[in-house]
């Protein structure tokens, strides 16, 4: 997702093709890490993990599960966040 110039228009679009009642897990880099990913050239959309909540709600997906990935890369500390979601029935 943080290869994505739109996320919001890549999850809307995610959501209208996924079956109902189907799963999405998005994995995502925290900005301001030791790797510093606002500043890779390939990532557009590096948001904060309730930014990404609440886009993920807006397209109509019910968050399930949130998760904090943690671990150390040779420059230091990282955090990931782990979202499982579900598409509604309709």
């Amino acid at each position: 997702m943080e290869h994505s110039i739109f996320p919001y228009l890549t999850l809307h679009e995610i959501h209208r093709v996924i079956k109902p009642k189907g799963y999405l897990y998005v994995e995502v880099p925290a900005p301001d890490t030791s790797c510093k990913h606002q500043t890779n050239k390939n990532h557009y959309s590096i948001l904060g993990k309730s930014m990404w909540i609440n886009l993920i709600q807006r397209t109509g997906f019910e968050i399930l599960h949130v998760s904090d990935i943690k671990f150390t890369v040779p420059v230091g500390p990282e955090i990931y966040w782990a979202m499982i979601q579900k598409k509604s029935s309709q």
